[in-house]
């Protein structure tokens, strides 16, 4: 997954238990061939929205074939926005109207305003609707509104958890130009960073080897690039 930055929703104990919902955020029932809920929760990200939302209507299976729109929708989330990223979203779905896009706005109370929170209640909301499909083993896909994933991000996220893995989390990266724009000394640091990370993970499988989860591997778990089963969500 690419970005030209470094690049789990309310907390209802009913869909805890995946029997009852207490609240609806889309209105719109999924197509019943929908396999995928792309989640993305935007708090101002007006500048990069536009890129993040154009990469996830381009993707494609691992051959390289347009994947077909059904099979995913997606849920954005503009929580507590300043700037104009609600319509920009609002904006795009009605000029991609094949692409299911559902453009969610709210308020929350300071409590609440934080990217955990909102992942979450976004999270619950996709169960939701996969359930309503009778789909409690269909994937939920996160990314976030600065971050562009890349055109294979939703099948090979569909082919890990169609091979056994509960919960996938996948690389992030700067983009090129992003890292050519940085100040040497910073361009250093990031690339010492991520040799150092790597070491690490690294070491850790030479002491402690995880057998689902083998080198070589990255070390990214982030919620731009995070998908599970519904079932097995955070």
């Amino acid at each position: 997954m690419e970005s030209k930055r470094l690049l789990f929703v309310a907390d209802f104990p009913s869909v805890q238990q995946g029997k009852d919902f207490s609240q609806t955020l889309v209105q719109i029932p999924p197509s019943p061939h929908c396999e995928v809920c792309v989640i993305v929760p935007v708090r101002n990200e007006a500048q990069m929205l536009a890129a993040t939302l154009t990469a996830l209507i381009h993707q494609v299976d691992l051959q390289g074939q347009l994947l077909d729109p059904r099979r995913y929708e997606i849920i954005l989330l503009a929580n507590n926005c300043s700037d104009e990223s609600a319509a920009i979203a609002r904006s795009f779905a009605q000029e991609h109207p094949d692409i299911a896009l559902h453009v969610v706005e709210k308020t929350l109370p300071p409590g609440q305003a934080y990217i955990g929170r909102v992942r979450q209640i976004l999270m619950d909301e996709a169960y939701r609707r996969l359930c309503s499909l009778g789909r409690t083993r269909g994937v939920i896909a996160s990314t976030d509104g600065d971050s562009q994933v890349s055109p294979t991000w939703i099948a090979a996220n569909l082919y890990e958890i169609n091979c056994g893995a509960d919960a996938v989390g996948g690389r992030i990266l700067v983009e090129r130009t992003g890292r050519a724009d940085l100040h040497p000394y910073a361009r250093a640091c990031y690339l010492r960073e991520v040799g150092y990370r790597y070491l690490i993970t690294e070491l850790e499988t030479y002491l402690d080897p995880d057998p689902d989860d083998r080198f070589p591997r990255h070390y990214q778990h982030y919620g731009a690039s995070l998908a599970s089963r519904g079932d097995k969500r955070l």
